[in-house]
């Protein structure tokens, strides 16, 4: 097994969040992973995540595994409403306990840093956003 196997982390976490139903009551299917598509941008701003990458730890050498710091970035139409779908995003995030998706396995987040609310600096659309550490690997099947 080497870390070239292992699927895209931040895509089986989007896959893992869009199946939690508070999250589907919050925002429906609109969870991505590294940017909204360019579908969504006429519709904006509306709840939605964005896990995105940002930077890192680093990879423990010679292990199947991989250490990814991402930002939660959640939108909605005012911060109030942003910071709402970010407590419910925490909550998923926080609750993830050894999970396989997508042929990744999610070991375990950490929460890093956040939330914070800030204005997306090209569109002015509300966000909060928090930082996390995500351990994943290969999923294997017996």
């Amino acid at each position: 097994m080497t870390l070239s196997t292992i699927a895209n982390p931040l895509a089986a976490l989007a896959g893992y969040l869009r199946a939690i139903p508070e999250l589907q009551a919050a925002c429906g299917a609109r969870v991505f992973a590294q940017a909204l598509p360019g579908q969504e941008a006429p519709q904006m701003p509306r709840t939605a995540v964005v896990l995105r990458s940002s930077g890192g730890p680093g990879t423990p050498r010679n292990l199947p595994l991989l250490y990814v710091r991402l930002d939660a970035v959640s939108y909605g139409r005012t911060y109030l409403e942003a910071d709402n779908l970010g407590w419910v995003v925490h909550a998923a995030l926080n609750g993830l306990d050894r999970v396989e998706t997508g042929g990744t396995l999610l070991h375990a987040l950490v929460s890093a840093g956040g939330p914070i609310s800030v204005r997306d600096p090209d569109t002015e659309w509300p966000q909060v956003v928090s930082t996390w550490t995500l351990m994943a690997a290969e999923a294997v099947t017996p």
